[in-house]
């Protein structure tokens, strides 16, 4: 589906304000992550703001917060946000972990 340019800097404002998680907005919108980022920075862009996104999908580390970890915590912090990347772009993400993972679909139709 195709969005005007109102639409899309209407999607951004909504993650803005309501603080709306990318994965979110990408079920609620039916769009790929890189989409929803770049509908976000339109908003940024157009309005003059600062981003209150934090780094990777579930990370709560603000860009300040990243100053005070160390080497390796930044490196782990680097892999999880790489691994949550790739993940969005086949089109799924995972929730908890061991036996109790589970994968959640990003998009609403098959991927064949």
């Amino acid at each position: 589906m195709k969005y005007t340019r109102q639409q899309r800097l209407d999607i951004g404002k909504d993650i803005h304000d309501n603080h709306l998680p990318y994965e979110e907005a990408m079920r609620k919108y039916d769009l790929a992550r890189t989409t929803v980022e770049n509908y976000y920075r339109m908003y940024l862009d157009e309005y003059g703001l600062k981003s209150n996104k934090t780094i990777g999908y579930r990370s709560d580390l603000t860009y300040s917060e990243l100053g005070s970890l160390s080497k390796e915590e930044l490196i782990d912090e680097l892999i999880k946000a790489r691994v949550e990347a790739e993940r969005a772009k086949k089109g799924y993400m995972v929730k908890g972990g061991g036996q109790e993972k589970e994968f959640i679909t990003l998009k609403k139709q098959n991927s064949k």
